[in-house]
């Protein structure tokens, strides 16, 4: 079985659909801007950015 990476993240968006990737932004900007370092990221299964949108599997 191979290994598993483990990340260690203050916030997790799971998918990167628009409404993901628009909080992900927004979410990072006002923690930059209030001095916070907490770390943001975005998972998504697809091999790119908004595979899944572009191919009707929203519906």
């Amino acid at each position: 079985m191979p290994e598993r990476e483990i990340l260690d993240l203050d916030v997790l968006f799971v998918g990167a659909g628009p409404a993901s990737l628009a909080g992900a932004i927004q979410l990072k900007r006002l923690f930059n801007e209030s001095g916070c370092e907490a770390s943001v990221a975005v998972l998504e299964k697809a091999s790119e950015v908004g595979a899944h949108s572009l191919s009707g599997e929203i519906f």
